[in-house]
């Protein structure tokens, strides 16, 4: 009887110290991102995604509160149901003309959002920038396309060192190449020579963190979307991603 008694004060004890040990290790944001944010007059992006602190003047219905388990927009709330620490890096020149790297942490944030009637849930990436105070904030519809389809509906194929990848069509302009992709909400149709050919239906709409993302752009990490479809060929996924306010796609 003793000895069954001590086992089960150890396996108490242990679990008592595995739940402490991972409440100490729970991530949480930061202070600084902490309280009211507006719209930054720097910020020329279709989608708002640059913040920094004030009242909002002038600008009602587009600021946010951030707060440790929540953030809370206009007529909607997110409700944190995780949050992950991430490294972005920049590379800039220093006064000599050297390279050097500058890091922040990005929190990924997943969330069941609520608002107008609506439910869904939202992956979110918040960074601070130390300079000038400023809080990035980009986010992101699961299962739902990285961009609207009604504004960003058509883009044309184009292959370099044998990898293919797609631009945006700008508004009355043509294709050079002879191939497009034409989104909607559930698919996206296949044109070759003006001509449809068939279409692709999502499968899957997946936005992660990509720690290797913009080697080109003097810049790495940041949140890259995976769409998955099914289409005439068999599984297809495209990956899209922003940089230096571009989009890119590219087949995978």
């Amino acid at each position: 009887m003793s000895e069954r008694i001590n086992k089960k004060l150890l396996l108490t004890g242990i679990a008592a110290l595995f739940l402490a040990t991972g409440a100490a290790h729970a991530d949480t944001l930061p202070k600084e991102m902490l309280g009211k944010w507006c719209p930054s007059a720097d910020d020329s992006a279709e989608v708002i995604t640059l913040y920094e602190r004030g009242t909002c003047k002038g600008v009602s219905g587009s600021g946010m509160t951030v707060k440790q388990n929540a953030i809370e927009y206009w007529e909607e709330k997110c409700a944190f149901t995780s949050v992950t620490p991430r490294i972005s890096t920049s590379i800039v020149l220093n006064s000599r003309g050297g390279r050097s790297e500058v890091h922040y942490k990005t929190f990924e944030v997943k969330a069941k959002c609520t608002g107008l009637g609506y439910q869904w849930n939202a992956t979110t990436f918040l960074t601070y920038f130390p300079e000038g105070r400023r809080l990035e904030h980009i986010s992101f519809t699961d299962n739902e396309l990285p961009f609207d389809a009604q504004k960003n509906k058509v883009f044309c194929q184009e292959e370099y060192d044998k990898s293919i990848s797609y631009y945006k069509k700008n508004e009355g302009s043509s294709c050079e190449s002879n191939v497009s992709l034409s989104f909607e909400k559930d698919r996206y149709s296949i044109t070759r020579d003006g001509t449809e050919v068939g279409f692709c239906r999502f499968t899957s709409i997946k936005t992660v963190w990509d720690p290797g993302l913009g080697v080109a752009t003097k810049a790495f990490g940041g949140p890259v979307t995976y769409i998955t479809a099914q289409c005439p060929k068999g599984k297809m996924t495209l990956k899209v991603y922003n940089s230096k306010g571009s989009m890119y796609m590219e087949e995978k």
